[in-house]
C-alpha cells in the first residue's frame, strides 16, 4: 500500500492506490443498485397505558391541591378505569321556600367498609362536595384512618401532631361544641382538622380525646366552622337553598 508517482510534463500527480481507496470507502461493496434508496429503521416506541384500574384507597393523599386526582376548583372526573368517584342519582333537595331542587352529587366508587373513628365502625372512605353552580369540587372531606395528608396526619393522629407537622401554616385553632377545630391554609386552599374535645359528655370513648375525627379541604372563602355531629357533610344531599350549600 503506498502512494503512486507519476510524472506528465513536468507536474507530479498524486493517485491513492487501490488499497487506500478501499480504506477510505469503508471497503463496503457497491450496491448491486446504485438507485436503491435504503430503507429507513423503524423506531418503535411504547405507549403509556391507562392503569388497569383506580388506585387503592391508602394510597391516596390529601395536599391542599386535592385528594389524588379529585382536585379542589376541578371538574369532577367518574368515567374511566382510574377515576375514584362515582355519579349518584340526581336529588332533590327542598330550599327554605319550600321548593324542590334538584342537585347534582357525586361520590366516592367504594362502599363503607373502611374503619372510621369509632371502634369496629365502617365507613365510606371520603366524601365530595360540588359547587351546584359552576359544577366544580369545592370540598372533600376525609372520614377514614387508611387517607393521610402529605404531613402524614390521619384520622386518629393527636392534636399535638398536627402543630407540630403543621407548624407555620395554622391560620385557627379553637375550641368549638364538641370538636376543636384546626385549620391551615397556604392562602388558596385549607384543611380544617377536627379533634374531640371533652364536652358535655359526648364522647363515650374517652380514648379518642385530642384525637382526629375527620379533616377536610375547602377553599379558603368557606370559613372556619365544625361540622362533626351536625348535617353539614359533603355529598349529601341537602334540605336547605342553593344559596347555603
Amino acid at each position: 500500500m503506498g502512494t503512486q508517482i507519476l510524472k506528465n510534463n513536468g507536474m507530479r500527480i498524486f493517485a491513492l492506490s487501490f488499497t487506500a481507496a478501499l480504506m477510505l470507502t469503508g471497503c463496503a461493496p457497491a450496491s448491486e443498485n446504485p438507485d436503491e434508496t435504503p430503507e429507513p429503521t423503524e423506531v418503535v416506541t411504547e405507549t403509556p397505558t391507562d392503569p388497569s384500574g383506580p388506585p387503592s384507597v391508602n394510597t391516596l393523599v390529601l395536599s391542599l391541591a386535592g385528594l389524588g386526582p379529585v382536585q379542589i376548583d376541578r371538574a369532577a372526573v367518574y368515567e374511566g378505569d382510574s377515576a375514584i368517584l362515582r355519579q349518584q342519582p340526581q336529588c332533590i333537595g327542598v330550599n327554605s321556600a319550600g321548593e324542590d331542587v334538584e342537585y347534582f352529587l357525586v361520590e366516592s366508587i367504594w362502599d363503607a367498609t373502611f374503619p372510621g373513628v369509632y371502634p369496629g365502625q365502617l365507613v365510606r372512605p371520603f366524601a365530595v362536595g360540588i359547587d351546584q353552580n359552576n359544577m366544580l369540587v369545592n370540598r372533600i372531606d376525609v372520614y377514614t384512618s387508611e387517607i393521610k395528608t402529605d404531613k402524614g396526619i390521619k384520622v386518629g393522629s393527636s392534636i399535638s401532631e398536627i402543630l407540630s407537622a403543621y407548624s407555620g401554616q395554622i391560620v385557627f385553632d379553637e375550641d368549638w361544641d364538641i370538636t376543636r377545630v384546626t385549620v391551615v391554609s397556604d392562602g388558596n386552599t385549607q384543611i380544617t382538622f377536627e379533634t374531640a374535645i371533652a364536652a358535655d359528655d359526648y364522647w363515650t370513648d374517652a380514648a379518642l380525646i385530642g384525637k382526629v375525627v375527620m379533616f377536610r379541604l375547602e377553599t379558603s372563602e368557606a370559613g372556619y366552622y365544625a361540622t362533626w355531629g351536625t348535617e353539614n357533610g359533603a355529598g349529601f344531599c341537602p334540605s336547605q337553598s342553593a344559596g347555603e350549600v
